[in-house]
């Protein structure tokens, strides 16, 4: 290689590892923090006050008495990390098989074709607790959100097992980053 050449090498080497450098909230750095991330999409946005569970909180369990409202997705992929299996459920065999007899389905009955209620699958949805869908995801009604595909980064609440803390959420396709909100080891960085 002549000195020109390696120059040249030298320069387009510096360039190339400035260019991989995660900058703090983009989507590279909050994949290497995040413990578990999906792609996701939005179906359902309803109050806190109407009840129900969520998976993963937007802040951190001792202010969860600001959270507003309850997101629920649909995880299209995984993209990091493990997501709990679920049974399939549905009636047992038998049961199975006494409505095949019962709607004469013979076929189903002579090759014994039932499903197994006890059957793992991955879970396919996750609900996240949010001060404000709006500015977290961008989801401007409640009613019908956007079927906008978004990236979901959590991370494992150290303090409480089983839960998750949202600290990140990013559009699929172009756009700013959606107000990515960081937690490190179970404390958040939000205002109190």
């Amino acid at each position: 290689m002549t000195d020109s050449g390696a120059f040249r090498f030298l320069v387009f080497i510096i360039l190339f590892s400035s260019c991989t450098t995660a900058a703090p909230g983009s989507g590279r750095a909050l994949f290497k923090s995040a413990d578990t991330a999906f792609e996701v999409q939005p179906l359902r946005v309803h109050a806190v006050s109407e009840g129900g569970s969520a998976d993963a909180m937007e802040v951190d369990p001792e202010r969860a008495a600001v959270a507003e409202a309850i997101v629920n997705f649909k995880i299209l992929r995984v993209l990091k990390g493990d997501w709990p299996m679920v049974p399939v459920g549905g009636p047992s065999r038998a049961k199975q098989a006494y409505d095949a007899v019962h709607n004469k389905k013979y076929v189903k009955m002579l090759t014994l074709d039932f499903d197994d209620p006890h059957e793992l699958v991955r879970k396919e949805w996750f609900s996240v607790a949010v001060e404000d869908p709006g500015s977290t995801f961008g989801i401007s009604s409640w009613d019908a959100p956007e079927p906008e595909k978004l990236k979901i980064y959590l991370k494992r609440d150290a303090a409480h097992k089983g839960s998750f803390l949202l600290i990140g959420a990013l559009p699929l396709h172009g756009g700013k980053d959606r107000d990515a909100r960081t937690a490190v080891g179970g404390v958040s960085s939000l205002p109190s």
